[in-house]
């Protein structure tokens, strides 16, 4: 994935107050506490029948469940019609986010890639959406972001003003387009196919195709890594969440992208695949329950690097070859919506993405599951089925069980690319003056003021009372590139019980390079699930 470039160490101290102290603790006891955690999976279902129409009236026996291949039964079932959960069937409650009879809202994520697009395709695009914002319902919310292959802006949080999506879709179009220079890269790398077709399939890049191959896919992981960010940057809102991702240009293969010749066999490459690439962004839009509907920017009037200047069979392999690239594009939106139960969007229907999506999201049937938590962070494959082999049914493909350190470094990453309530001045935290560390870096004290409120204090075997809480210190400097973030363990003692009301210093200290960047201090207790939060800037 993505390199991480800023240096980001801990080094910590303690105060220490008439009966309290403080040490850094190097594991968790699990016998200290457990908290019994209960979450619904939801699955969002359409079914259809062959001809491609939705089938509606279904109840939970209609379909099949199965998660690592074994049977899970269904918890929770509604059927969202035209908008509007319908009452439970069979039994089954509904859905915990679904209220029978009420409108059930959208999120529309929408991620604009700037680096691969060019211009005149993205602001063709960006101009349809805006034409189709009447097929958005009250209950519906927008959000939009755009990514330029070094920092993911935000061009409006989530909004149901009409007047506010436009205002974002119209600076999007004002926003500088890196695609001419992706085109130019790849015609240099391309300047020699028209003299290689006559000779005998190679199964191994050449030298200049494993040049180009390492590049696109450096690149396209750059993008990808930006809207897993995004993804994680906006969480777990309410209501069906999709994204409609705006690409100018993934290829599935670069290895297969890079080849010059529609005649050679399988390319060894040892570089990026597919698989290696997409699943972060499969995996993040399954865990927080986003449905993926990638969107085919450049369209069938994309250039793809045929070069107009050979003649006879070169121009006519050369065109081919330009099929071949775009067919690889789109390999990677089937992809990506089939593993996340959306639609790709590619040619033609792009132009008329957010109808189409529209019409895709207001009927469906939301199933629920409770799985056994182990909280590893592992995946697990899901598989919804209709019992009637005449229907065909298009669900997400898994969903990863989450530990609770990877929950909250998602809530620190999102404070720390979009800010938000939770990290406004959730903590106090104060900064003391930077001291130089060798050329390149600074030391800078921190103090953190913690409420005892925010405490689980428990009483340890000693008779003291114990608090355990978990330190994350992240940045994110001026170029978007964002430091590792790491779970520090805290143990917090006392003589007695701390008083309500009451306040504990806590003192550590961060270095960093010499520049500016913003800083994230997050504290999270493990036990209550309790976390504060605060963003700061910090120009050394």
């Amino acid at each position: 994935m993505q390199r991480r470039f800023l240096a980001l160490i801990f080094s910590f101290a303690w105060i220490l107050t008439a009966g309290f102290s403080a040490v850094v603790a190097q594991d968790l006891d699990p016998a200290f506490g457990d908290v019994v955690d209960v979450r619904v999976v939801n699955i969002e279902v359409v079914v259809e029948d062959r001809a491609g129409n939705r089938i509606h009236g279904l109840g939970p026996d209609d379909l099949t469940l199965t998660v690592d291949g074994e049977p899970m039964e269904i918890s929770y079932f509604t059927e969202v019609r035209g908008g509007r959960a319908l009452e439970g069937a069979g039994g089954v409650p509904t859905a915990p986010e679904t209220m029978p009879g009420e409108a059930v809202g959208t999120r529309y994520l929408v991620f604009i890639d700037d680096f691969f697009s060019i211009d005149r395709d993205r602001r063709r695009v960006l101009r349809e959406l805006a034409d189709d914002l009447a097929y958005l319902r009250p209950e519906d919310r927008v959000a939009v972001v755009a990514f330029d292959g070094r920092r993911v802006d935000l061009l409006t949080s989530w909004t149901g003003s009409e007047g506010k999506i436009l205002d974002a879709l119209r600076r999007a179009e004002r926003r500088p387009a890196f695609g001419l220079q992706r085109l130019a890269e790849r015609r240099a790398f391309g300047r020699s196919f028209g003299r290689r077709f006559s000779r005998l399939p190679d199964t191994r890049l050449s030298v200049t195709e494993r040049a180009y191959a390492g590049q696109i896919g450096e690149q396209t992981e750059r993008a990808v890594d930006a809207a897993v960010a995004t993804l994680r940057g906006f969480g777990r809102p309410a209501g069906r969440k999709v994204m409609l991702l705006l690409s100018g240009g993934w290829p599935d293969s670069p290895a297969l992208f890079a080849a010059d010749d529609l005649l050679r066999p399988l390319v060894a490459f040892d570089g990026y695949s597919g698989r290696d690439l997409y699943t972060p962004l499969i995996d993040t839009a399954n865990l927080l329950g986003y449905t993926l509907y990638p969107i085919d920017v450049p369209g069938l009037e994309g250039d793809f690097g045929a070069d107009v200047s050979l003649a006879g069979r070169q121009r006519d392999l050369s065109n081919r070859r330009s099929f071949e690239q775009e067919r690889i594009l789109h390999d990677s939106l089937y992809r990506l919506a089939e593993e996340t139960g959306g639609q790709p969007l590619i040619n033609g229907r792009r132009l008329s993405a957010l109808e189409r999506v529209a019409d895709d999201t207001r009927s469906y049937y939301w199933i629920g599951f409770v799985p056994e938590r182990r909280r590893d962070n592992d995946a697990h494959e899901v598989r919804v089925r209709a019992k009637a082999k005449a229907m065909k049914v298009r669900a997400r493909s898994g969903y990863r069980d989450l530990s609770r350190a990877l929950e909250t470094n998602m809530e620190v990453e999102s404070a720390l690319l979009f800010g938000g309530a939770a990290a406004e001045g959730g903590l106090a935290v104060d900064l003391g003056a930077a001291q130089r560390d060798g050329r390149r870096f600074v030391q800078i004290p921190v103090e953190l003021v913690i409420p005892t409120d925010a405490l689980t204090a428990l009483p340890s075997a000693d008779g003291a009372v114990t608090a355990r809480l978990e330190l994350r210190i992240a940045a994110l400097d001026e170029r978007n590139r964002r430091s590792e973030i790491s779970a520090v363990p805290i143990e917090l003692t006392f003589d007695e019980a701390p008083p309500v009301g009451g306040a504990v210093a806590y003192e550590t200290s961060v270095r960093l390079r010499r520049q500016p960047q913003d800083l994230v201090v997050a504290l999270h207790d493990p036990i209550s699930g309790r976390g504060l939060m605060t963003r700061l800037a910090v120009a050394p």
